[in-house]
């Protein structure tokens, strides 16, 4: 198998949807914008912040069973924001507070968090390396969730929405309460998210082949 490092993050063992975690992240997550942003926002904290802490800690971090203090670290980030997150608006943090639960199983389930960290003058290169690979595996996730967000949200609700205010999130055109919207909305926030995700998976699997193919061709 290729290292972590080497390998493109979008890519096998590499892409987003890799894991079951990361599967139903982005259906959990892409059902509104606002809890799309604040997933994709969530993603990259737990991301940096587990990496850091991992990269000062190398000298007394274990080499075997390191992925149970990951466990903890990627954890005690991810609350740390949904406590922030509690301040800023407790009805948001309580609606996204499932899917904010889940970013420190897809966290700990990286390939990248394997990667062994050198000690001495080796260890800063491999350690901006790992954030760079890191940052665009979180950023990738994050853009496919915001990605289904926008095209699930003005289905269902016919409006689209921001995290803040009084009921958690800011609606920036009033939904539509026409009842005969209602089995368009219940599709779309449970089916929908399934068909949108195998609709992704293909364009990406078929992407995927057509670039391989050209490089062959060359």
């Amino acid at each position: 198998m290729n290292h972590p490092l080497k390998t493109f993050v979008f890519r096998d063992l590499y892409a987003p949807f890799s894991s079951l975690s990361g599967l139903g992240l982005a259906i959990i997550a892409s059902g509104r914008l606002a809890f799309g942003l604040t997933t994709a926002a969530a993603l990259l904290w737990v991301y940096a912040g587990t990496i850091t802490v991992r990269y000062f800690a190398r000298p007394v971090y274990p080499v075997i069973g390191g992925r149970v203090p990951l466990i903890f670290i990627a954890g005690f980030w991810g609350s740390g924001f949904l406590l922030f997150l509690w301040f800023y608006s407790p009805l948001l943090a309580f609606q996204a507070s499932f899917s904010l639960m889940l970013i420190p199983c897809y966290c700990v389930g990286s390939p990248l968090f394997a990667v062994p960290m050198p000690e001495g003058k080796a260890s800063a290169p491999v350690f901006k390396k790992i954030l760079q690979k890191a940052s665009l595996e979180a950023g990738g996730l994050g853009l496919i969730i915001l990605a289904l967000s926008l095209i699930r949200e003005p289905i269902g609700y016919m409006s689209l929405s921001l995290p803040g205010g009084t009921q958690g999130i800011v609606e920036l055109f009033p939904p539509l309460e026409d009842p005969s919207f209602l089995p368009l909305r219940i599709i779309s926030e449970s089916a929908g998210g399934f068909l949108l995700l195998g609709y992704a998976g293909a364009l990406f699997h078929s992407a995927k082949k057509s670039i391989q193919k050209n490089r062959g061709q060359e």
